[in-house]
């Protein structure tokens, strides 16, 4: 069972929900638009074995209305929660946007930051995307813009999820938000990912999964590449989308479960 709280902070209040304490962390990070509950079918999963962390990040879910959302503030949330619950390291994984968040904790705390499971995510290095990433990103805000919001969420939803679940929980999601805050989120990550200027390689495991009908193929190439180059774990989950999390939660427990089993020395908890 996981008690829920609140953190306050200049810009917002942030809601996220924890587990009671044990010796393993295992925190969570959702994607743009959607809300904690992302890894609902996760908790139960790995309550047993690890404190469980999840939230609803800046101008998502419950944490909304925030100000001045962006990647950066978002990842120095996770790290003012972490404090406020004696955390000192955890494992952490993220979707999506989620993903990026997670990174950008590694990048600038590492130590605080154990493991890193990234779902239907992609590296932040330019030099794993082709030239055409920044035609591609504009042209997909530019059509977001013009799309009536009801016909946005039907196209949204099925570009995420392919079970009747996953794709109720995206659709409840999506119509709990906004046009205005849809846009305003994307925007701002694309204008990070576009402007991201750094090259790091993460001293710590990494593991990249991506669902098999993942339809964004910039994901899926990067992922390729950054696997590749960095010797890193790539597992593709079968018969699911972009949040394979949720379609296919029994392959990818399994595989984030076999994951953190072979790097338990990099055990993460409670300072």
């Amino acid at each position: 069972m996981l008690k829920h709280k609140t953190h306050k902070n200049k810009n917002g209040v942030v809601h996220y929900w924890i587990s009671e304490k044990k010796s393993n962390a295992l925190l969570f990070l959702h994607g743009a638009t959607m809300d904690h509950d992302l890894f609902k079918e996760q908790i139960d999963y790995f309550l047993s074995g690890f404190s469980v962390i999840t939230i609803d990040l800046p101008s998502h879910g419950l944490s909304t209305p925030y100000s001045n959302f962006s990647l950066e503030d978002s990842a120095e949330v996770v790290i003012q929660i972490l404090d406020i619950e004696n955390i000192g390291q955890t494992n952490l994984v993220g979707q999506s946007m989620g993903g990026y968040v997670a990174q950008l904790i590694a990048l600038n705390h590492a130590d605080r930051v154990r493991t890193l499971s990234v779902v239907g995510s992609s590296p932040l290095q330019q030099k794993y995307y082709s030239k055409s990433v920044d035609i591609e990103l504009f042209i997909s805000r530019f059509l977001v813009g013009l799309i009536p919001y009801d016909l946005l969420i039907k196209s949204l939803v099925k570009e995420v999820a392919i079970t009747d679940i996953g794709q109720a929980y995206a659709s409840e999601t999506l119509r709990n938000g906004t046009k205005a805050q849809l846009t305003d989120v994307m925007r701002k990550i694309h204008k990070y990912l576009r402007t991201f200027r750094g090259d790091p390689t993460l001293q710590i495991p990494v593991l990249i999964t991506y669902g098999d009908l993942e339809k964004n193929a910039r994901i899926k190439s990067a992922c390729g590449k950054w696997a590749d180059f960095e010797n890193r774990e790539l597992k593709i989950i079968g018969n699911a989308a972009h949040n394979a999390n949720l379609d296919n939660p029994y392959m990818f427990n399994e595989t984030l479960s076999a994951f953190l089993s072979n790097n338990e020395s990099n055990r993460g908890g409670y300072k």
